[in-house]
């Protein structure tokens, strides 16, 4: 008997130590690439309409990120602040915003930049919960040598909640810095 009860704690010891993990199981489905570029250009065409402009009236600052935070559960201003000075952003004076020039985002409205993948996500946890994500990686794949060894990926991830996709979070590079950018920007398809 003090055997059984030996073996019994020391099989319970391996589990506790790692020998045992709870199974995930994880499906994978393709998602209709023309719902994923028509999600991802609800994000992306409003970003472009700060291109090539100088300042930004803090009233249409404020109208921009209320828009796109019905869209993006109120993370908006991960984006569009890339786009202005901070300290400005802090002083309520200031009514008239500087665009920051240096700023790139890239788009797929821009040439060479694509979505990859579209694919969902069902995750079933060993104790029966089930989660699900849509996931929109975005590469680049056009010709310009920076941006080839600069090897962009953006992945936008949405969480499922009452049979809608919101949006959760970005993976990967946001924008990048630089005049040497400037090409790109203007680059669009």
């Amino acid at each position: 008997m003090m055997k059984k009860v030996l073996l019994v704690l020391m099989m319970a010891a391996l589990c506790l130590a790692g020998g045992c993990k709870a199974k995930v199981q994880t499906e994978e489905t393709p998602f209709d690439m023309a719902q994923a570029e028509e999600l991802i250009t609800r994000v992306e065409e409003p970003v472009l309409e700060l291109y090539g402009k100088e300042t930004v009236p803090r009233i249409e600052y404020d109208a921009l990120l209320k828009d796109m935070n019905m869209f993006l559960q109120e993370k908006a201003a991960n984006i569009v602040d890339t786009f202005f000075d901070g300290k400005e952003l802090a002083d309520e004076s200031i009514q008239e915003l500087k665009v920051v020039q240096e700023n790139f985002y890239p788009t797929i409205l821009h040439n060479g930049f694509e979505i990859a993948e579209a694919k969902t996500v069902k995750t079933t946890e060993a104790d029966g919960t089930v989660t699900e994500r849509l996931e929109i990686r975005e590469e680049y794949t056009g010709d310009n040598e920076k941006m080839q060894q600069e090897r962009f990926s953006r992945t936008y991830i949405f969480k499922k909640e009452e049979n809608a996709f919101l949006f959760e979070k970005f993976e990967g590079t946001l924008n990048y810095m630089g005049t040497e950018y400037d090409a790109l920007k203007n680059d669009l398809k």
